[in-house]
């Protein structure tokens, strides 16, 4: 192992691509690959292909700064310290540092974007600006990091790219479970936007009632009811909402004039990004930016939310256009629903909870790979990095 902690620049070659003029058709269009912040938050750690391609005029503009394949791509601008690695030869925007080993067995470039990634919260620190962190390419080149020897270099990137490949493949089984569902309904009830199987259509209020509970944030939480807002949504599972949330006691509920929302309420987004859709297994309190439907007799509660998570079109061609799409209580309830026979959809909802029971196993299957994951990080890269 070097402990000497010799600055990133005197292991590898740095800098930054370019971006050619906007007002110049002629540069854009071509079959050079240029890369942005957003090729890199998509891709699985390699870039083969990316949204934009340049001409050679157009590289010729940025003064032909192309990478090679091989390149570790590292994320300056608003995405700090994501990184991955060039699969093709590309050009990048400024947005981007390139970084290429100056000598061959001195330093393993998987490693060192695992090196990088493990000690991202050090480096973010290190950026600047208000919301939006930037990174400057002298900090970059100022980092500090031991090496240990080239060969132990790759069985450390090899250990970490196995784990990673099994925690992309159950990310993959999660995804094409929630896809078969989609299949499911589609199959069973056809697109609830077309109706091209006649069924009855009402609006979600006709079916339902629900409670309007925004309320800003309140000031304390000391009790076990939890306090929901839009980002509990994000990526949970179509059933539960698994987290240690923000708890209310009845006092603070009471101090803000909150009402409860019933276990197995169909619960959504009405703020920005609309319709993201669940369905709460106990009793909540929700922010402002939440709607709920509380089903009747006539409307299963799972059929129901995969009903409203087809109706994107009519949220946002309905929504209010403030900075951020914004649906009110009365866009809420106006909602459109299909009405096939309750039997039906009970069956279906059958089907949604045997799949979401399998979507939980690799669910904890995952996270149990993103710890063994973070420790082998942590144990591999336990020296981190400084700064000079």
């Amino acid at each position: 192992m070097n402990k000497n902690g010799k600055k990133l620049d005197s292991y590898c070659h740095i800098s930054s691509g370019g971006t050619p003029s906007r007002k110049k058709k002629e540069f854009y269009g071509g079959d050079i690959l240029w890369a942005t912040i957003a090729d890199i938050e998509k891709s699985n750690g390699i870039i083969i292909d990316t949204k934009e391609k340049i001409t050679k005029e157009g590289l010729s503009s940025i003064g032909n700064r192309i990478f090679k394949e091989g390149t570790l791509l590292l994320a300056m601008y608003g995405s700090v310290g994501k990184v991955a690695i060039a699969g093709k030869r590309m050009a990048t925007n400024q947005a981007i540092l390139g970084i290429v080993p100056k000598s061959e067995k001195e330093i393993f470039v998987p490693y060192l974007k695992y090196c990088l990634l493990a000690n991202k919260p050090k480096i973010i620190k290190k950026a600047r600006g208000g919301i939006l962190k930037n990174l400057s390419a002298k900090i970059v080149k100022n980092l500090k990091i031991d090496l240990p020897i080239y060969d132990d270099q790759i069985k450390i990137a090899n250990l970490l790219s196995q784990v990673e490949a099994l925690i992309a493949k159950r990310e993959e089984s999660i995804k094409l479970l929630d896809e078969l569902l989609k299949s499911t309904f589609l199959n069973m009830f056809g697109d609830p936007v077309l109706n091209v199987k006649g069924w009855e259509k009402k609006t979600c209020i006709d079916v339902a009632s629900c409670i309007v509970p925004g309320r800003d944030k309140p000031k304390s939480f000391t009790g076990k009811i939890p306090w929901i807002t839009t980002g509990d949504l994000n990526h949970k599972s179509f059933i539960t909402l698994e987290q240690n949330y923000m708890g209310l006691s009845e006092a603070e509920i009471s101090n803000v004039k909150a009402k409860k929302i019933p276990e197995g309420s169909v619960i959504f987004t009405c703020v920005g990004d609309l319709g993201i859709v669940s369905i709460n297994n106990e009793d909540i309190i929700m922010n402002q930016q939440l709607h709920s439907f509380q089903c009747s007799d006539k409307v299963n509660n799972i059929f129901m939310m995969f009903n409203i998570s087809f109706q994107k079109q009519f949220m946002y061609k309905n929504a209010s256009k403030t900075t951020v799409p914004y649906m009110n209580k009365t866009t809420c309830n106006k909602i459109p629903i299909i009405l096939p026979p309750k039997s039906l959809q009970d069956k279906f909802s059958t089907i949604v909870q045997q799949v979401e029971e399998s979507k939980k196993r690799y669910q904890e299957s995952l996270n149990q790979l993103h710890q063994l994951f973070g420790s082998l990080s942590q144990r591999a890269f336990k020296g981190g990095v400084g700064f000079g």
